[in-house]
Parts: C-alpha cells; structure tokens; sequence
C-alpha cells in the first residue's frame, strides 16, 4: 500500500480548514477523519513490514495494536511513521529481509 507524494501535504491542508467554522470545516475533518485513518492503516503496513524477521515480533505487533486499541492516541505514532516510511522509504530496504525459506515438500 503506497499513498501520492502529496498525501500529508493534502492531510495539512485538510487539518487546517476543519478550523474553519460551517460546513466547510465539517467536511475538511471529515476528509482529515478519513486520511488520517488510512495513515494509520499504512503505519502499521509499516510496523508489520519492518518487524518481519525480527524475535518478539508478535508482542511488538500485539502491543501496538492494543496500544492503539486502549489509549486510541498511540494511532499518531503510527501516522509518522507512515510520513517517515514515505521520505525515507524503509519498507522498500526491508523487502530482502524475513524468516527463513520453507524446506521443501517431501515426496
């Protein structure tokens, strides 16, 4: 899952205008509502990607997610680092890396 380049800048602006009181500032966090949840979905496309290999993967992931599941505010950590994968591309350095190959069926 990838986003445009111009996904935070959209987000910002988005941010910016639910300020606006009316309508407008309505439907601007309504679409920011929205960006940020998918910034949180592909946080933790992120989280799964970079911990692929790594031992405790299932209590980091667990974690996170309850985290996010109990307190609601950790979502954030997950939307930077959504922003960071996006400049700094660790997802596509983290592809070579994962657990060992299966062996082959036997016959």
């Amino acid at each position: 899952m990838t986003f445009p380049r111009s996904a935070p800048a959209l987000l910002a602006i988005a941010i910016a205008i639910a300020f606006v009181p009316a309508l407008v500032g309505l439907v601007a966090s309504l679409f920011a509502a929205t960006l940020l949840i998918a910034f949180t979905l592909l946080g933790f496309a992120v989280l799964h990607a970079l911990t692929r290999g790594v031992p405790g993967r299932t209590a980091i992931l667990g974690g996170a997610y309850a985290a996010v599941v109990v307190l609601g505010w950790p979502a954030l950590a997950a939307v930077l680092l959504a922003i960071a994968d996006m400049i700094f591309r660790w997802r596509a350095k983290a592809v070579g890396r994962g657990p060992p190959p299966l062996p082959p069926p036997r016959t």
